[in-house]
């Protein structure tokens, strides 16, 4: 069985994390996504799921902004 890792990320990055789909991405925000998938050392393609659990919350990581927030959780290889 695969772990999973749970985390606490801002909920408007879903359809890139999710789907990998950039439009509705602003200008640095990608790098910003993939500085901090790599802090937390998983891979965007390895996003399992994304829970509907929003709530407005402060950044834990570099460069995150005060906003919603949800669970998106990805399997650990």
């Amino acid at each position: 069985m695969n772990n999973i890792i749970k985390v606490r990320l801002n909920e408007f990055w879903a359809s890139y994390i999710a789907n990998g789909v950039e439009d509705s991405l602003e200008n640095g925000e990608k790098e910003i996504i993939e500085n901090t998938l790599k802090i937390i050392g998983v891979k965007r393609e390895n996003c399992c799921d994304v829970l509907e659990d929003s709530h407005f919350e402060s950044p834990f990581y570099p460069d995150n902004e005060y906003s919603n927030y949800v669970t998106y959780v990805f399997y650990e290889l």
